[in-house]
């Protein structure tokens, strides 16, 4: 017996009428549908509600509506964490340099642990300043050897649109070298003016480019590979 005819047959109980020979008189109404909305089937002196299946269809809808509203939130909220790095060329002059915060360091060495292989270590971001993205950090450090000395700045760079200073010089360097599993491209550019060895260099990890400074007084350049990236 379904929900509708117990419903029926409790509120047909004191009628004169048998139950059965009552429902069959009735029956073709009660199972009548229909798709508008909530009507009354006149049973005699009972009023049977008849809910449309229209209410189910737009239950269904709503909450696929609601589930759309809320991947369209969570995207939106990825979205607006992602640095707004801009898709144009721009310079120094439209960047302000800070100094890293030790946490901020330190974050940086977990996710770049070849820096980890330096000495006196001294971070710095370089601030896009129309919208406050970090569109590159800077990381200064030393490291001793027992056959030379070499004083390393890393350029992280989070977009190739950010025209650094001296970024033309690192076109087309001569030489490769693999180390584990790091493809490193450098050049040698000969002795500055205190008579230190200069070497540049770029690596790439997980499409973040570096590019790398090396300054060493006996220019030992391929042990500051071997030791940074084995």
């Amino acid at each position: 017996m379904g929900r509708i005819e117990r419903d029926i047959k409790k509120k047909v109980k004191n009628t004169k009428e048998e139950y059965n020979v009552w429902y069959n008189k009735h029956e073709e109404q009660i199972n009548q549908r229909t798709n508008e909305s909530e009507t009354e089937i006149d049973l005699g002196n009972i009023k049977v509600k008849n809910r449309s299946k229209l209410y189910i269809f737009a239950g269904i809808a709503a909450i696929f509506i609601a589930a759309i509203v809320a991947i369209s939130v969570i995207i939106s909220n990825n979205n607006s964490s992602r640095p707004q790095i801009p898709d144009f060329t721009f310079g120094a002059e439209q960047v302000n340099e800070t100094s890293m915060s030790q946490e901020e360091l330190e974050d940086i060495v977990v996710k770049f642990p070849e820096l980890s292989k330096l000495s006196a270590l001294k971070g710095f971001n370089e601030v896009y300043i129309e919208n406050g993205t970090i569109v590159m950090n800077i990381v200064n450090g030393e490291l001793e050897t027992v056959n030379d000395f070499y004083f390393v700045e890393a350029r992280i760079s989070y977009t190739d649109n950010f025209i650094f200073l001296n970024k033309y010089e690192y076109d087309d360097l001569e030489e490769t070298a693999t180390v584990g599993e790091t493809v490193i491209s450098y050049e040698t550019k000969g002795a500055d003016d205190f008579g230190l060895n200069v070497f540049l260099a770029t690596t790439e990890s997980e499409d973040i480019k570096i590019y790398w400074e090396v300054s060493c007084v006996e220019g030992r350049f391929d042990e500051w590979m071997q030791i940074m990236f084995s």
